[in-house]
């Protein structure tokens, strides 16, 4: 890295770093409708020195798609922006197919973690765990999408495959596994009645009917 672009480099840090910090003091004073126009001034500020002082010629679009997806999935795991394009699509294929892998998932800081394996699932079977980080679905990096773009992306037709590169703690390299997708068999209600006669009841999932 030459001087140039690592003294650019720091200039853009510091702006942000320092657009942000202003705008959090300024805002503690303000209305909630003055602090919201200050926010954005300061993402304009931000985005005016990307396009000045950034060291190659930035995606615009790109950027702004980013940060709206930022935004909203800020507020949580499942809120999230479509680009226009990912709609026409979600219209158009509103059900990815009825197979599945089996994995639960959310996004953590924006990685997709797995939180739960269907038991018998081919993803318990290929391996898969809790705590997994999915980096990349068939190539596709997790943190452009959604938990709701996963989720389709692991769907499919029965028989067909997918595959998912994880990050496991315990492991340096990621690892690849292609999974088959297969009809789910989810679990039934469990049930018992335990020694000082209270009720114990699982619900392992609730899929379509469950809750009835």
């Amino acid at each position: 890295m030459t001087n140039r672009i690592r003294a650019t480099l720091i200039s853009v840090s510091l702006a942000l770093m320092s657009y942000v910090v202003v705008g959090g003091l300024l805002g503690k004073s303000d209305t909630s409708s003055e602090k919201t126009y200050r926010d954005l001034g300061v993402y304009s500020e931000v985005l005016n020195r990307i396009k000045q002082e950034y060291v190659t010629d930035p995606d615009l679009k790109k950027v702004t798609d980013g940060a709206i997806r930022g935004l909203l999935e800020s507020l949580d795991s499942y809120s999230t922006y479509l680009t226009p394009e990912q709609y026409k699509d979600y219209l158009q294929h509103p059900d990815p197919g009825p197979a599945d892998v089996g994995i639960f998932i959310s996004k953590r800081m924006g990685y997709a973690t797995v939180v739960a394996v269907l038991p018998g699932s081919p993803a318990e079977k290929a391996g898969v765990k809790p705590g997994d980080l999915i980096d990349e679905i068939d190539g596709v990096p997790s943190r452009q999408s959604s938990v709701l773009q996963l989720a389709r992306m692991m769907a499919g037709q029965p028989d067909s495959t997918v595959k998912l590169t994880l990050v496991r703690e315990a492991r340096v390299d990621p690892l690849s596994i292609t999974i088959t997708r297969s009809i789910l068999n989810y679990p039934p209600v469990f049930t018992k009645m335990v020694d000082d006669g209270t009720g114990y009841l699982r619900v392992a999932t609730f899929n379509k009917g469950k809750a009835r």
